[in-house]
């Protein structure tokens, strides 16, 4: 509907007071007397009315349901109440209904091969639904006999309006007693109403063709009134694992859980563990947002990891081994380990997922790394973000990828481990002494030096270990760089700011209050360097400083006092 056709219009009429808009249908209709169009469906004494003030959108229903049944052009006035589907176009309203939907306690489900996003208010029995891949919003009224399809374009809006229009009197007819014959097609008491063969939509509208059903005699997979249709074998959701309840394992869960997957996140704390059953929300790092309803929690790691397809890994890299020994038993012999983590090994100088394998045994193909610009306050709040997963497998790093793509998380593919893993390990390093020039005052060139200068060092050690030289180059690398570099929501950048502004290293730890991997995995990163004899000047100098072994304004001197070379 155009943004002018709302204004002065009642409040909402949902008594729970929802944020998402519709118009009452009674307003629709009296707009329509004079600039809609409507079209109604009837066939074997059901009926379905769609209004629009879009002629395409009518037009478009015309042409799909006309070749099952009956469809003709009527006057907007002689709209009945019910049943009746209206569709509108408005930006502006599936803005309202997509952020009213994804803020609320909801579900997913999959319609039409896409995402749908369902809340249901218990009062009033209202159903609102958002499909954010189509950017089509829907409003189901039972009282009222009727659905509101609104969306941005007018040929998503009409296809989206077309479907439950066909369905509506299918419904219908099954409460009465006829049995499906197939998708779009009913049968009852030997007469059944059957489509052309031709697609729907392709063709001019024809009347229904009523027809004389034989029974089940030499069709045996067909249903009719004799015989109940056999069991129908529906897959089964992607059940995921989530360890643990931190900021970013719980912004990984919402993704996951607002992809369609079954989610179950294991938290140290019972407390925590409630907050997420009951109150849809984590009390110790979102106590804000209200996560999926669909979406669980428990202390028990037995139980977390029961059936679970994948075991999505979030804790601080160095607590990793410990933790794995006694989380290992538990892991089902099809499961599918993510590493989340973005840290090196302080004692073995292990990347995490070679970490994961040997502890777990785990082969290599079935342990894939999620790596990338996201920061969890961002994903929380549904800012659109994307990441790269890195498997062996090809298949893994896809099927994963499904199970973790949204309307706001754009996952894409690769099969380089190691360079996702080391860029989001060096990037934190980075980070910290971009906070340190941050908080001494040294300005953006100097920002903008360190970032570059350390995508340099990054991409030097890891094509040395194996890496592909374009993989520090994509999201795992400079796309995480830029983010943790930039944002004031970066932990690492943070902790380098209180270092900047004189803070001791304990003193900043204190104010942190988080794990920042950079801090941890300095050491280790340089030793690796050594090994593969790499030259990282940035990382040398931020381990001496967080060793002590410097002061912070030789530092900077250290780095600036280098001898000249030749950029490469």
């Amino acid at each position: 509907m155009a943004a002018g056709l709302r204004e002065g219009l009642p409040a909402p009429c949902c008594p729970c007071g929802c944020a998402w808009y519709f118009r009452p249908t009674a307003s629709i209709r009296e707009e329509l007397r004079t600039t809609g169009h409507a079209v109604r469906l009837e066939t074997a004494g059901a009926e379905v009315s769609v209004v629009s003030v879009e002629r395409a959108v009518t037009d478009w229903s015309a042409r799909y349901f006309g070749q099952w049944w009956k469809a003709v052009e009527v006057e907007p006035q002689s709209v009945c109440a019910g049943p009746l589907v209206l569709a509108e176009i408005d930006p502006g309203a599936y803005g309202e209904a997509a952020l009213a939907v994804t803020q609320a306690p909801h579900t997913s489900a999959v319609c039409a091969k896409a995402q749908l996003l369902v809340t249901r208010c218990e009062e009033s029995g209202v159903v609102r639904a958002v499909s954010p891949d189509q950017a089509l919003a829907y409003r189901s009224e039972p009282a009222g006999a009727s659905l509101t399809v609104i969306g941005c374009d007018v040929e998503p809006v009409a296809t989206a309006t077309a479907r439950p229009a066909r369905e509506m009197p299918r419904g219908m007819l099954l409460r009465d007693g006829w049995a499906v014959l197939h998708a779009s097609a009913v049968v009852h008491e030997g007469r059944a109403i059957l489509p052309p063969p031709r697609h729907p939509a392709m063709s001019r509208p024809c009347p229904a063709r009523p027809i004389r059903w034989p029974g089940p005699v030499g069709i045996p997979t067909m249903a009719c009134p004799q015989r109940k249709d056999p069991p129908v074998s529906r897959p089964r959701p992607v059940r995921a694992a989530v360890f643990s309840a931190g900021s970013w394992g719980t912004a990984a869960a919402k993704i996951l859980a607002d992809a369609g997957s079954d989610v179950i996140v294991h938290a140290r704390r019972s407390e925590v563990a409630d907050g997420i059953n009951t109150r849809h929300r984590n009390p110790d790092y979102f106590p804000d947002v209200d996560l999926p309803a669909s979406l669980t929690a428990t202390t028990d790691p037995a139980a977390a990891l029961e059936g679970a397809d994948y075991l999505v890994l979030s804790v601080p890299a160095q607590t990793l081994r410990a933790n794995l020994a006694v989380w290992a038993p538990h892991i089902g012999p099809d499961t599918v380990i993510v590493s989340l983590m973005k840290g090196i090994e302080t004692d073995t100088g292990l990347r995490a997922s070679q970490v994961v394998a040997q502890v777990t045994g785990v082969p290599a193909d079935r342990i894939a790394v999620l790596s990338g610009p996201n920061l969890a306050r961002e994903i929380m709040a549904g800012r659109p973000a994307a990441a790269t997963v890195a498997c062996p497998d090809e298949d893994v790093a896809r099927r994963f990828q499904q199970a973790c793509r949204t309307s706001y998380f754009r996952p894409y593919t690769s099969t380089d481990v190691i360079g996702c893993e080391l860029g989001g390990a060096v990037k934190n390093v980075i980070a910290l002494a971009v906070g340190i020039a941050a908080g001494m005052g040294l300005g953006d060139n100097a920002a903008a030096v360190l970032i570059t200068r350390g995508l340099a060092e990054t991409t030097r050690l890891a094509v040395r270990m194996g890496a592909r030289p374009a993989t520090p180059a994509g999201l795992s690398g400079m796309g995480d760089l830029v983010a943790t570099c930039s944002s004031p929501l970066s932990r690492n950048r943070t902790f380098g700011a209180h270092l900047g502004q004189g803070m001791t290293v304990a003193e900043a730890t204190a104010a942190t209050r988080q794990t920042t991997e950079g801090v941890k995995s300095a050491t280790a990163i340089l030793d690796l360097a050594r090994v593969h004899g790499v030259e990282m000047p940035i990382t040398e100098v931020m381990a001496a400083l967080l060793q002590g072994k410097i002061a912070l304004d030789e530092a900077a001197a250290a780095l600036m006092q280098r001898p000249p070379r030749p950029e490469r």
